[in-house]
């Protein structure tokens, strides 16, 4: 099933990531996509409707759906894919500012912005982007796992209060390979002298299909993810059979 003929929202759109990927494919398939992400640039997709926004604000939030209904009315869609661990840090290093940073990037933005899609749309289907570091202890990304642990039990709850207009579930992927991640795996194997072909195993070491996960991989599991009517309150693993 694919997302054809629908007006989606797509939020952390950042270069080389998963909401670009599936920004990409969209467009293509007649919809009125509009985009959005903490830096902006229009120069990279001149053609696409996007503004910057930073979700974690309820004043940018506000910003935003005022530009979305300006600009389509209302949304059949949106998938959310804004996120990250922001930094690694060792448990008992973890000071509050840091922690609130990471809980606020990944789960404060997944609820505003399901506060804000139930007022664009009347019927339709949220997707957040998960992680496995909800279901598996990373010592060193503990903050994040936490975050997308909270995220779960976000989806799983508030699918009962949306439904049965409004589906949302979500999409944990394992490691993704997106331009940022590469950049950052370049830079380590310089800095330390271990080859890039060793980081890359390291990385996928424990999934079962031994391929790294590129951002476009994850895009036909967001569409059934928005466009099945048999499903909410789920999470769909792509994890490539990751070991937990």
């Amino acid at each position: 099933m694919i997302i054809e003929n629908k007006r989606v929202l797509i939020t952390g759109a950042a270069i080389g990531g998963i909401g670009e990927a599936i920004m990409k494919k969209l467009t293509l398939q007649n919809n009125r996509v509009l985009v959005t992400s903490l830096n902006m640039s229009s120069d990279r997709f001149p053609d696409i409707k996007s503004i910057s926004a930073d979700c974690t604000r309820e004043n940018e939030i506000h910003k935003l759906e005022n530009w979305v209904k300006s600009e389509v009315g209302s949304i059949d869609v949106l998938i959310n894919a804004i996120g990250g661990s922001l930094a690694s840090k060792k448990p008992l290093e973890i000071d509050s500012n840091f922690f609130n940073e990471v809980i606020s990037v990944n789960l404060t933005s997944a609820v505003l912005l399901t506060q804000m899609a139930t007022k664009l749309m009347k019927t339709g289907s949220i997707v957040h982007i998960v992680s496995t570091s909800a279901f598996e202890a990373s010592l060193n990304k503990m903050s994040y796992g936490i975050a997308k642990a909270g995220l779960v039990y976000y989806i799983r709850s508030m699918a009962q209060v949306l439904a049965p207009n409004i589906r949302i579930n979500g999409v944990s992927p394992t490691y993704v390979f997106t331009e940022r991640h590469n950049r950052e795996l370049k830079q380590k194997a310089v800095k330390t002298g271990v080859s890039l072909e060793k980081l890359i195993s390291d990385r996928i070491v424990k999934q079962l299909l031994r391929e790294p996960l590129q951002p476009e991989n994850l895009n036909e599991m967001i569409e059934f993810a928005a466009t099945t009517p048999l499903m909410t309150g789920r999470i769909l693993d792509a994890s490539l059979g990751r070991i937990y």
